[in-house]
C-alpha cells in the first residue's frame, strides 16, 4: 500500500485489500468485503468507531477501484492511511507492544525480587 501513495486510486485499493487481509487473517473469508467487516465488528473484534472506519475505507477502494466519477484526493490518502494505522494498531500492533511491554516488566520486577534486600 505504501508504495503507492502519491497513486492516490492504487493506495485506496491497496488498503480495500488489507482489509480483506485482515478479515482472512480473523477467519472471516466469505462474502463480499462489506459483509466481512460487519461480521468483524460483530464478532467484538473491532468497535464499532474503528469498524466504520474500516466501511468508510472500503468506500474508498471501490471509488479507487471502479471507473467512477469521483476521485481519491492526496487528502484521503491521509485520512485512509489514518484509518488503516489506527485499524492496524488496534488489532495487531498494540497487542504486541504490550506482550513486549509487559514482558519486559516482568523480567525487571524478577530482577528486582531476586536482589538481596539492603539492611
Amino acid at each position: 500500500m505504501m508504495q503507492v501513495l502519491f497513486q492516490p486510486e492504487s493506495f485506496a485499493v491497496g488498503a480495500g485489500r488489507l482489509l480483506e487481509a485482515v478479515c482472512a487473517n480473523r477467519g472471516i473469508t466469505d462474502g463480499s468485503l462489506h459483509n466481512r467487516l460487519e461480521q468483524l465488528a460483530a464478532s467484538g473484534d473491532l468497535p464499532e468507531p474503528l469498524a466504520n472506519q474500516a466501511l468508510l475505507v472500503k468506500e474508498y477502494r471501490n471509488i479507487g477501484g471502479h471507473d467512477d466519477d469521483r476521485e481519491i484526493t492526496p487528502e484521503d490518502v491521509l485520512l485512509i492511511s489514518g484509518f488503516v494505522e489506527g485499524l492496524l494498531e488496534y488489532l495487531y500492533w498494540g497487542p504486541e507492544k504490550y506482550k513486549r511491554a509487559l514482558v519486559a516488566f516482568e523480567e525487571r520486577q524478577a530482577s528486582r525480587d531476586s536482589q538481596p534486600a539492603d539492611g
